[in-house]
């Protein structure tokens, strides 16, 4: 609809994409900040993790975006990931239990990582056939490539949290806590964001109907595109003139505007959920359970190039309910469909939820220092 913010001499210029990207951390790390000393964390105590969540979640982003929409084969690569992973987010709920020093944290997660690397490439190397090492030189080439933008938001929530656990543990802060304070400032980042893929055309829609004498809303050549008003559901059609969607001059379904409406929803109910929270660490398991459905369903209706995880056969009647499950891939209405890589990890986000809600159930909510203790404190740090 307007994927740069004006053009240069040379028809280039600062993307409108980036500006939502800056805005939706902005209103995330500001809610945060905003609810940090209820829980007794002081505003200024957690400025590195806001570093850590950018930088985490932006890696994290692209690893999952190359993963899923380059089409890289890399199923051992992936393995090795979450291993990793998996080790770096046991080291902090570990060390944040049982208050190890910062240098043992680092230290520890560090060379753990190091020797499953070490270990995994022997492995391929005595028993497989190289394919690790050729796989990960794929995926870092990838990775690296600056002519393949692009990003995937659960991705982004993987490498947030999990650099900002690791901070958790390093800075001594209560990690369940931070979790809930986290959970509502990543869907409202989720909102805001997605209307940078509106401006810019991305994570669009299928083909949709408009039905009879559609109107067209946006006067002739404010944006790049229109939005078209119908009686025929969606009752609301985009349709893009240029920028970077894979379908343009076509009536297409609001994907982008469906999930920021979502994402600001969802935001607001777990915002008031928050003062009402039994135990720590319940706010992020409602938002690992509420949100992934809603992501579910909106892709179904999606069309961009996303790649699948599972690929299954289906009817032209379900894919005509669906059009989204047939079009995630390189090749637009294939006669297969499938869950895409989110929808696969947000399955596994709602059962993860779930286990949490079981398991934490009982946890009871750890003492809050007021507000007013934690700037004390800060104070007295600051001032020693």
């Amino acid at each position: 609809m307007f994927p740069r913010l004006f053009e240069t001499a040379s028809g280039t210029g600062p993307g409108t994409y980036g500006l939502f990207i800056g805005l939706a951390m902005s209103a995330a790390f500001l809610l945060v900040h905003l609810r940090a000393p209820r829980v007794g964390f002081h505003p200024d105590k957690m400025i590195l993790n806001y570093v850590a969540a950018a930088v985490g979640g932006l890696v994290g982003a692209r690893f999952l975006y190359v993963l899923s929409v380059v089409g890289l084969d890399t199923p051992r690569v992936l393995v090795l990931l979450a291993a990793l992973a998996v080790w770096a987010v046991g080291v902090s709920l570990v060390s944040n239990g049982k208050g190890w020093p910062q240098g043992r944290i680092l230290s520890t997660t560090l060379s753990g990582m190091g020797a499953i690397t070490v270990f995994a490439a022997a492995l391929d190397l005595v028993f497989g056939d190289g394919q690790l090492l050729a796989a990960g030189e794929r995926f870092v080439t990838s990775l690296l490539s600056t002519g393949q933008g692009g990003f995937a938001f659960y991705g982004g929530v993987i490498g947030g949290a999990i650099a900002v656990l690791f901070t958790c543990s390093l800075t001594g802060l209560n990690g369940w806590k931070a979790a809930d304070l986290a959970a509502p400032a990543v869907v409202l980042g989720l909102g805001v964001g997605r209307m940078g893929c509106f401006f810019a055309g991305c994570c669009h829609g299928a083909v949709a109907p408009v039905g009879d004498h559609p109107v067209g809303i946006v006067p002739e050549g404010t944006l790049h595109g229109q939005i078209w008003l119908s009686k025929a559901f969606p009752f609301v059609t985009l349709e893009f003139h240029d920028g970077v969607g894979r379908l343009l001059d076509q009536p297409l379904y609001p994907t982008q505007l469906w999930s920021a409406v979502v994402g600001v929803s969802l935001a607001a109910f777990l915002a008031w959920f928050w003062k009402h929270r039994r135990f720590d660490g319940q706010v992020a398991a409602l938002m690992l359970i509420l949100e992934p459905p809603t992501r579910a369903f909106i892709e179904s209706f999606r069309a961009d190039h996303r790649g699948y995880a599972v690929t299954f056969p289906v009817s032209e009647t379900v894919a005509s309910w669906l059009p989204g499950l047939t079009e995630a891939g390189s090749t637009m209405g294939a006669p297969t469909a499938g869950l895409t890589t989110s929808q696969f990890l947000g399955a596994c986000m709602v059962v993860l939820g779930f286990v949490l809600l079981v398991v934490r159930r009982n946890a009871g909510r750890e003492p809050e220092v007021s507000p007013e203790a934690a700037e004390e404190a800060a104070l007295d740090e600051l001032i020693a």
